[in-house]
């Protein structure tokens, strides 16, 4: 989230709920599924995340 999105959340008292869209287009999540897919999608992405090298993992 950039400095001016931050500031209007602090500003205008944000209540801490952001919709997963809004989240998609702030760059605060990068993904959004439906549920029924949540538990697939996220082994999905453990899967190709275990694939790559220790030390690229350490870096990041």
């Amino acid at each position: 989230v950039g400095k001016g999105k931050a500031m209007e959340m602090i500003f205008l008292g944000s209540s801490g709920m952001v919709a997963a869209d809004e989240a998609l287009q702030w760059g605060l999540v990068n993904h959004v599924v439906p549920q029924e897919q949540l538990l697939t999608t996220c082994m999905e992405l453990a899967g190709r995340i275990a694939k790559n090298s220790p030390t690229a993992l350490a870096a990041a």
